[in-house]
């Protein structure tokens, strides 16, 4: 894909794909760290207690909800991990 995006657009267009693609490959993963190892859990005794709801990050606002794909169902996906996505709730 990448070297027909050359071979069409030529080189300009190429570089700006890709820096695009890298800065959301970023985007997406700095997200992912914040959700997952950005919150702070106890340590008890030498082990973190268990994740429950409070530990997910969660923001059911509107505007990022339609930036981050309903992301506001995280903190339901981690208190039940099982669930389809289409039935995990806002909280």
């Amino acid at each position: 894909f990448i070297f027909l995006l050359f071979k069409i657009y030529g080189v300009q267009a190429g570089v700006l794909f890709l820096v695009e693609a890298f800065g959301s490959i970023f985007y997406l993963e700095a997200i992912n760290y914040i959700e997952h190892y950005g919150l702070r859990r106890e340590k008890i005794n030498g082990v973190y207690e268990k994740v429950t709801i409070r530990h997910s990050w969660n923001a059911p606002h509107r505007f990022s909800n339609y930036l981050l794909f309903k992301l506001q169902r995280h903190s339901d996906h981690h208190e039940n991990s099982l669930k389809p996505y289409q039935t995990l709730v806002s909280l």
